[in-house]
């Protein structure tokens, strides 16, 4: 991974599963210091009361850290963090000298940093060996006398070597388990995020690609369908004009208009076939269950708030005839229009069922959704032009539908499953044999 990369994926690390976390950490941690500092300064603590200075001095450095957390540049997040880690073993390893060195009860601190560290998002490679540094050093230092002993349990193992050794090396051992463990979470996690950013992009790419296919087929639709029945009304016209023996004699300037019109006729033809230019028999087979999954994958990105529901009933022959490429704008229209049913709508549960099913010669693919149906006097009109039941709509999207079926050779229909809200959409496609 690059250090770019790596940069990168810290950092949605830290924005998108620590958030905050750290921050919280430290006022926790300096809460707990505070309260404990309380404690050893008016109670009969069993330990020496620098213990309670020490952990004075500690919650305020997390205090200064906790107000002071937004305004650390990014760049220098780690190594600041770094340092409160530091910071953070050099007064464990005062709290382990002062209540009992190798028998202190509050070896398990160093665990509780290491874990926060990983928990936050804080890279820190140092930090295990900071902690077992700091640790051996003590046990060392008491071990040779360099240091009081305060425990007479400390002080009984420290008569024996090797029970000094054993004791101090399982502590250790079992320190670094602990934070190789939290560490492999942490980089499994940031993997795994990784992942699903580069997914996220790849369904970014993937929406506006099929959104801008769509736009495309919008316009090319709407010029020749806009263009067609103008032309056909002028070249009847002049068909019409030829047998009037008045000016039929014009036949020069009859004929060059012709030829014009015939030009722009086949130029309108060719905006729609530049779709689907090189296009032949095997690119004319769709796996129709596949791409409708593919679609519905990229739909849920966008619709987070709408359950889908995708089911395959007994499909062992996937393909149909019908262009792929065509077919995804097909379903992602057809998806698009179902989510856009719901704005407006309070649903509890906005639901889309996607069903594949197949028969002998056909396979089918129904699409419900549990939005507002269609007026019934409507239902008949809804793949003609200008037909639309939203505010701003443009009423191709439906008639772009029925067209490119029309041109695949499959049919749609559509109907309602209830009075007021459920609209079920069925296409029929050809399978192709096996």
């Amino acid at each position: 991974m690059s250090a770019q990369r790596k940069s990168i994926t810290e950092r949605i690390y830290k924005n998108i599963i620590a958030g905050d976390s750290v921050k919280r950490q430290a006022l926790i941690t300096g809460e707990f210091n505070f309260l404990a500092s309380l404690v050893i300064f008016f109670t009969d603590f069993p330990f020496p009361k620098l213990m309670g200075i020490i952990a004075l001095i500690s919650s305020i450095s997390y205090f200064i850290f906790y107000l002071t957390y937004h305004k650390i540049p990014e760049k220098r997040f780690t190594k600041v963090t770094g340092l409160l880690s530091a910071f953070a073993f050099i007064v464990l390893a005062a709290v382990i000298h002062l209540s009992g060195g190798i028998t202190s009860p509050f070896i398990f601190l160093y665990f509780c940093v290491y874990i926060f560290e990983n928990i936050g998002g804080i890279a820190n490679r140092y930090s295990p060996y900071f902690g077992i540094l700091s640790y051996t050093l003590v046990i060392c230092l008491e071990f040779f006398g360099t240091l009081p002993v305060y425990s007479s349990g400390a002080r009984a193992i420290y008569d024996s070597p090797l029970t000094t050794f054993i004791v101090s090396f399982s502590t250790v051992s079992f320190m670094a388990t602990v934070a190789y463990s939290a560490n492999l979470i942490y980089e499994n996690v940031k993997n795994k995020l990784s992942s699903e950013a580069r997914e996220r992009e790849m369904l970014i790419a993937k929406y506006a690609q099929l959104e801008k296919q769509g736009n495309l087929g919008l316009i090319a639709h709407r010029v020749v369908h806009d263009m067609r029945t103008p032309l056909t009304l002028i070249k009847n016209y002049i068909k019409m004009s030829r047998k009037n023996e008045e000016i039929r004699n014009d036949e020069r300037r009859f004929g060059a208009i012709q030829d014009s019109i015939d030009k722009l006729s086949q130029s309108m033809e060719a905006i729609v076939a530049y779709a689907r230019k090189g296009q032949d028999y095997q690119s004319r087979q769709a796996n129709i269950c596949e791409i409708v999954e593919n679609t519905i994958t990229v739909m849920k990105f966008y619709s987070a708030d709408i359950g889908y529901e995708f089911s395959v009933s007994k499909v062992e022959n996937e393909k149909a005839y019908f262009n792929p490429s065509e077919f995804y704008t097909v379903i992602f229209n057809l998806l698009k229009n179902a989510v856009e049913a719901f704005e407006g709508e309070k649903n509890e549960k906005k639901l889309i069922k996607v069903n594949c099913r197949e028969d002998e010669d056909f396979l089918f693919v129904e699409i419900f959704d549990n939005g507002p149906a269609f007026p019934e006097n409507m239902l008949g009109a809804a793949f003609k032009d200008s037909f639309t039941t939203k505010k701003d709509g443009s009423g191709l999207g439906l008639m772009i539908v029925k067209d490119l079926c029309d041109q695949n050779d499959a049919q749609i229909k559509l109907e309602n499953k209830g009075d007021k809200y459920g609209v079920l959409i069925t296409l029929k496609l050809k399978k192709i044999a096996g």
